[in-house]
């Protein structure tokens, strides 16, 4: 992969890192429409960072030097939600965490297959 658009990932990521955590710590506009909605919501996200995560750093392979610190962010946003009314700890926001990345995982080897993507599992994966 391209040295470029291994940063271009890298930046994606921050930034929706950054995006994420502005709207998990802000009051809801609007009241959620149903909690298995939230929770779709947090598995699709997490899903989201962990293929960003993934594409940021792609001499390695998605195990937990990668999924375990995006758990351990969304463990932290939980906590923090706790302290930032309306929002509140939940242990099933963090399970739909947990099942993004895991969904992220089981759809790795379906990704190889597409040949936008195929270039980040090639064996020399990042280019100069």
């Amino acid at each position: 992969m391209p040295l470029i658009h291994v940063w271009s990932f890298r930046v994606t990521f921050t930034v929706t890192l950054i995006v994420a955590t502005q709207l998990a710590l802000t009051p809801t506009i609007s009241p959620v429409i149903a909690s298995w909605n939230d929770k779709i919501v947090h598995a699709s996200g997490f899903t989201v960072l962990a293929f960003l995560a993934d594409f940021s750093f792609p001499a390695s392979r998605f195990r937990a030097a990668k999924y375990l610190p995006l758990f351990a962010y969304g463990v932290a946003i939980e906590c923090l939600q706790y302290f930032a009314p309306p929002r509140t700890f939940s242990f099933a926001d963090m399970l739909a965490d947990a099942a993004g990345l895991a969904a992220y995982a089981l759809l790795v080897p379906l990704l190889k297959y597409l040949p936008l993507l195929r270039r980040r599992w090639a064996p020399s994966s990042v280019e100069g």
